[in-house]
């Protein structure tokens, strides 16, 4: 009997302690009541939850494709399988990654010489730059083309004279039919 008594103390004191714990709880006091009683933690830990489990779903149907895209790979057939245990589709494979990579370095040295000429046209120290500063050149190069350009006037002009004068008339007729046959031919084949 004293031993219950004891126990029935001790129960009562503990059912005691426990109401004002709760009591507290429900009043938001302390960690467990601020948790408890914060309706936006409440709901971030919902929401943080749920996403969790969609996550969750969705890595696992992520695993079960990746697994069903493997399952159905006959590594024996497979491509990769043959290039990789074949000697000689290995041996092509490497050659092509060696031409790439030589070909990436002598891009590098044309990328290089370029900027080496552009770097050296900046300077002015080519015929380039002597070309387009040199005012003198330009002038002459532009009295050269107008006089090349009055030329071929007077060479057509001529040209025409030629055509009408009756020594010459015979040969440009002949010349004019003779294209005129070429241009139907042409159209003629598809």
């Amino acid at each position: 009997m004293e031993t219950f008594s004891k126990t029935n103390e001790s129960a009562v004191l503990i059912t005691a302690d426990l109401a004002k714990i709760t009591h507290k709880i429900v009043e938001g006091k302390g960690s467990l009541g601020a948790i408890l009683s914060d309706t936006l933690l409440e709901n971030d830990l919902r929401y943080s939850v749920s996403g969790m489990k969609r996550t969750a779903e969705g890595a696992s149907d992520a695993v079960a494709k990746v697994n069903a895209i493997i399952s159905k790979i006959n590594y024996d057939e497979s491509a990769a399988a043959v290039l990789l245990s074949d000697p000689r589709s290995r041996a092509q494979i490497q050659n092509v990654f060696s031409n790439l990579e030589k070909s990436s370095k002598d891009i590098n040295k044309i990328s290089q010489s370029l900027d080496d000429y552009v770097t050296e046209i900046k300077s002015g120290k080519c015929t380039l730059n002597y070309i387009t500063k040199d005012e003198t050149l330009v002038k002459n190069i532009d009295s050269t083309i107008i006089s090349v350009k009055g030329a071929a006037e007077k060479l057509n002009e001529n040209m025409e004279a030629l055509k009408h004068n009756f020594l010459f008339r015979g040969y440009f007729r002949k010349a004019e039919r003779k294209q005129e046959k070429e241009l139907k031919k042409k159209e003629i084949k598809p």
